[in-house]
């Protein structure tokens, strides 16, 4: 999993960037305040159809302005879960 450079950043009062690896895989995008103690808070569930997501916020959101850092988190459990069931 990665994002792009040229998609990671502000564009009509959104805050974002593009999220691309194996097609079906669940990303959940995290954010939080300290990464020397984080409390990593979910913000989005994606699923990456065609192998991307995009994910944004509005600029206004309160938690755009509160948080600084933002992580992917691969969610291999649900992914097992979809392999099992079709």
């Amino acid at each position: 999993m990665e994002t792009s450079r040229a998609s990671l950043g502000v564009r009509t009062n959104q805050f974002g960037f593009n999220i691309t690896g194996t097609s079906k895989i669940v990303v959940v995008v995290e954010a939080s305040t300290n990464l020397a103690n984080p409390v990593w808070l979910p913000l989005a569930t994606n699923t990456l159809t065609g192998g991307s997501a995009y994910f944004s916020l509005h600029i206004n959101t309160p938690i755009i302005l509160t948080f600084t850092f933002f992580r992917g988190d691969l969610r291999t459990s649900l992914m097992r879960k979809e392999r099992e069931s079709g």
